[in-house]
Order: C-alpha cells, then sequence, then structure tokens
C-alpha cells in the first residue's frame, strides 16, 4: 500500500543473525520488535506511510493480489519472523529474549478513528496464536504483546480484561509479557518542557 509513496528497507537477515551472536556472546538477549506495517498500523511520523492515513485496518492491497488484506498481510509477515526465529542455530537463538509482532497497535486511534477495537484485539489474539503453537514457548522466548492507551477509549475496561480471557494464567506466568506504552515525556504540560501551546 502506497507504494507510489514509500518502501519499507529491511534488515539483511545475515546481519540481524550476527547481531544476535555478538548479543548473546556479550550475556544479552533482543526482543525483536516489528514496528512498521504495510499501509501504516498507527498515525505517526515512525509508522512508515506518514504523513498519509494509516490504512492497514481497513484497506486491501494494491500491488500482486489486491484482494489480500493488509491485516492479512502483516500475519504473514508475523509467521515469517516466527519460521526465521524458530530456524535460527543454537548461537543466535541464544540472543533472542523475544518477540513484538506489532509496536503500539493502532496508536493514536483512540475513538475509531482508522481501526475499530475489536479489530486490533482480534490481530493481537491471532497472531499470539502463531506463537502459542511454535517453538519459541517451549525455548523460553517471550511474547511481549505491546498495547497502547491512545488505540483504545476505554483502555483499562477493554485491553485488560480482553488480555485475561486470551492468556492463561499459566501463560503469562510463563511466555507472554503485557507490554503497555505510555509516553508521559510527550504529554502537554507533565515533562515536555514546552514553554508554549503545541510546544516550543
Amino acid at each position: 500500500f502506497y507504494s507510489h509513496l514509500c518502501a519499507f528497507a529491511t534488515v539483511p537477515r545475515a546481519w540481524l543473525r550476527q547481531l544476535l551472536v555478538r548479543a548473546a556472546d556479550h550475556g544479552l538477549r533482543l526482543v525483536l520488535d516489528l514496528h512498521s506495517f504495510p499501509g501504516g498500523a498507527a498515525d505517526g511520523t515512525y509508522n512508515g506511510v506518514w504523513p498519509a492515513d494509516p490504512m492497514f485496518w481497513k484497506a486491501n492491497s494494491n500491488i500482486g493480489n489486491r484482494s489480500v488484506p493488509l491485516t492479512e498481510a502483516g500475519m504473514m509477515i508475523a509467521r515469517a519472523l516466527l519460521a526465521w526465529v524458530e530456524a535460527l542455530d543454537d548461537d543466535a537463538q541464544k540472543g533472542v529474549a523475544g518477540i513484538t509482532f506489532m509496536n503500539e497497535p493502532a496508536h493514536m486511534n483512540q475513538g475509531d478513528r482508522f481501526a475499530k477495537e475489536d479489530a486490533i484485539l482480534h490481530w493481537l489474539a491471532k497472531s499470539a496464536d502463531l506463537f502459542r503453537n511454535s517453538k519459541l514457548p517451549g525455548r523460553g522466548v517471550k511474547l511481549y504483546m505491546q498495547m497502547i492507551g491512545t488505540a483504545f477509549f476505554d483502555f483499562d475496561g477493554t485491553v485488560v480484561p480482553w488480555f485475561h480471557r486470551t492468556f492463561s494464567a499459566k501463560e503469562q506466568s510463563s511466555w507472554v509479557v503485557a507490554d503497555q506504552h505510555n509516553y508521559i515525556a510527550w504529554s502537554d504540560g507533565s515533562c515536555d518542557g514546552r514553554t508554549g501551546s503545541g510546544g516550543g
């Protein structure tokens, strides 16, 4: 989507594998975080398509098979990441602490601006099923289930009960991590350093 406006750069897999090995050699483990998705899954400068509108949640691909929803293209990306991590050799595998399938899903969506809340949670649950049925939980790799309050009208009333319905107590104590982002430093009037309305 937006193929006429932007393109995604990919990280060479051999380089990433070597980074995992080097991290493990230094006693570190990394979280692999998928940050941007086709069409933009959040609203903001980091979404890969800004300033264009985020379309991941409601549009189909406009290249190749145009009947494929962008949400399914995102699921294909999640599957590919899982397959790649599962196939890593032992030296690289030691450097993997976890996976985040989508960083800040639908950030700035509050009030269903560009995504339906149930569609966001459905995608997250479906991606979690991929992880649940993979080899990674048995290898000690964590799923960081990233969620952000700006995507939901009532985060505590919607996302918290969904999380407890979606993941058993055993899963919550073994391989899934509730990962909520909150940008206090960027909030007007908190610790943002603004001297005037809108910045400055």
